[in-house]
């Protein structure tokens, strides 16, 4: 299992409104353990999934291109404008 420290307990990160998606990519490092990378997108779902990430986050993984990652900083880096 994977285990990001500082996860929140709540259901931070669901906000809706305009900055719904920087928020989401502003608390992807609270769900993604940094000791998981390099890894692929599929194992950061999987990370963020264990640590019960919101839908919007888990969403904004999902459309990231498949490849290696070599930290939380490079995912919210390649976020869709969209998620942004």
């Amino acid at each position: 299992m994977c285990t990001a420290k500082d996860a929140p307990t709540s259901k931070e990160g669901t906000t809706m409104g305009a900055n719904a998606g920087t928020r989401s990519a502003a608390l992807l490092g609270a769900y993604v353990d940094e000791t998981i990378f390099p890894c692929s997108r599929m194992e950061v779902l999987r990370c963020a999934e264990d640590n019960e990430a919101p839908d919007a986050i888990l969403d904004a993984i999902e459309e990231l291109p498949e490849r290696r990652y070599l930290s939380v900083t490079e995912i919210i880096s390649n976020f869709a404008p969209r998620d942004l």
